[in-house]
């Protein structure tokens, strides 16, 4: 039995659906979420993708995966908060 390793529909919304999660829900990205940075989620998104790189490389694909659902949670807080912020200054 092959797995097909192809980019698909299917794939992406798997994967954005454990990206998913309630920013005002008790845990570590409600704590994340509070903080309101654009800049500090890009740049702790930026430390998790290298954290992430370095795990894959070791074979430690767990890791990896987490690390990457992590930083892509910051990027998607990171774009909300930029889009607060561009919404106070019109």
């Amino acid at each position: 039995m092959t797995i097909s390793l192809q980019p698909s529909l299917t794939r992406v919304r798997k994967i954005l659906k454990e990206v998913a999660f309630n920013p005002r829900t008790a845990g570590k990205m409600k704590i994340v979420a509070d903080v309101g940075s654009p800049d500090y989620y890009e740049t702790r998104a930026q430390i998790l993708i290298s954290e992430a790189k370095a795990a894959r490389l070791g074979g430690m694909e767990k890791v990896y995966k987490t690390l990457m659902l992590d930083a892509m949670r910051l990027l998607t807080l990171a774009i909300m908060s930029d889009e607060t912020i561009s919404r106070k200054k019109s």
